[in-house]
This record gives C-alpha cells, structure tokens and sequence, in this order.
C-alpha cells in the first residue's frame, strides 16, 4: 500500500477510535439519574459530541481524497432499482 493512504486511513480510524473512547468512558462512569436509572456519564458523552462534531469535515475530506467522490455518486439502500 502507499504510504499516503495508510497514513488517511489510519487518521480515519484515529477518529472513528475516539468516537468509540468516548462511548466506552460515558458508560464506563455512569451515573444515576434522578429517576434512579443508570445513564452515561453526561460530560464524556457531550465531549464525544463535541469531538465527533469538529473533526468530521476533515475525516469527509479523508474519505473524498480516498473514494475520489464515489461516496456522493453510490445510490441509497432506499433508492428503487
């Protein structure tokens, strides 16, 4: 493989990874709710929001670069044949 696209898709995964650390901590120090149910923790699941939120325009340029635009021309799952 070409050293450029590793280094994209390993930026992608980067990001799909922090994603996944976020969720794993909200859960990992729930909380519980005044209704007495456990639910995430509230400031991880916001900062995961956050990161989420602010790194997507560039991984959907990481992916443009790699899929070279194909993403916007492949046809819905709800897209009559």
């Amino acid at each position: 493989m070409h050293q450029g696209v590793r280094e994209k898709l390993a930026q992608i995964t980067c990001y799909r990874e922090g994603i996944n650390a976020h969720l794993t901590a909200a859960i990992e120090l729930a909380e519980p709710s005044p209704g007495g149910l456990l639910m995430p923790s509230q400031s991880m699941m916001y900062a995961g929001r956050v990161f989420a939120s602010t790194q997507l325009p560039a991984v959907m340029h990481l992916v443009r670069d790699l899929c070279g635009c194909q993403v916007s021309l492949v046809p819905s799952a709800s897209s009559p044949e």
